[in-house]
């Protein structure tokens, strides 16, 4: 069953995200260890009404292309359109 969708807020990731969002990848058993905390440039992260970071996207750019690193949704959150 499908949970209520979801009010999160969505920006650009800042290096004083960069703990928070290792430990999400981490936690979903993501790649984590190419980043550094210059890289949450290449990152959105979504936010909860607390601002508890409980989303995140990342892209690897290639001059003017761009590979989807990494797309994920805590797992409190899954199911509440947040990754759609």
């Amino acid at each position: 069953m499908q949970q209520p969708t979801l009010d999160a807020r969505i920006a650009s990731a800042s290096e004083r995200d960069y703990g928070d969002l290792i430990a999400l990848l981490e936690d979903a058993s993501l790649p984590t260890e190419d980043l550094e905390r210059s890289s949450t440039a290449n990152f959105l992260v979504a936010r909860d009404g607390s601002g508890k970071v409980i989303g995140a996207i990342g892209v690897e750019r290639y001059g003017r292309s761009a590979l989807l690193r990494s797309l994920v949704v805590s797992p409190d959150y899954r199911n509440r359109g947040l990754g759609t």
